[in-house]
This record gives structure tokens, sequence and C-alpha cells, in this order.
């Protein structure tokens, strides 16, 4: 299975990571751990596609919003990166799984 990162709505109070939205739907950029980083590096160097798993909001259901190629990476300081993205395209699917709380990412 491709790589999915889990990311919380746009418009949630409660962001754990600074990520930045091109629209309710589609993600330009996400901060994250370099664990992750490092997994978007794969897909990147493989040419394959990241896709987008937003957490449920309010009336808001969870969905595998979009699907993205990995365009930088960038190591942050304390063990973080920057995921730059491109070419991305809106899905609006139902996710193939559901994480549990805290999972950042799935495969």
């Amino acid at each position: 299975m491709a790589l999915h990162v889990v990311l919380h709505h746009r418009r949630d109070p409660n962001q754990p990571w600074v990520n930045d939205w091109t629209d309710d739907d589609l993600i330009a950029a996400i901060t994250t751990t370099w664990h992750i980083g490092k997994l978007c590096l794969q897909a990147k160097l493989c040419g394959q596609q990241v896709f987008v798993h937003r957490c449920a909001y309010g009336s808001h259901p969870a969905i595998v919003s979009c699907a993205a190629h990995v365009s930088n990476i960038h190591r942050l300081p304390g063990d973080g990166a920057l995921v730059q993205f491109a070419h991305t395209v809106k899905l609006l699917h139902v996710p193939p799984g559901n994480p549990a709380q805290g999972q950042n990412y799935y495969s």
C-alpha cells in the first residue's frame, strides 16, 4: 500500500504540526517528523505519490483528500522535516483504514 500521511483538517484548532493547505482538500506542504520525512523521500525516489488522509472534523468526515508528488524535503531542527508537494490531485476517497489516535502515517 502507498504512504498515507494523516493530517488534521485545516480548520481544526488542534494542530500538532504546521501544514500549508491550498484549500480544505489540497495540501502544499507539511511539517512532520524526520522519520516521516524519510518515508516521503523514499516515495519521491520511487516516483510514488503520497496520499493525504485528512481526519474528520465537525461535519467533515475522514477522507483521503488528495494525492501528491513530493517536490522537496528539508530537515528541520529538533528531528523535524518540511515536506513540499507538487502535482496535487483532489481525490475525496473513503480511507482504506482508520488510524489510531496519534498515528500520523500508514502504508
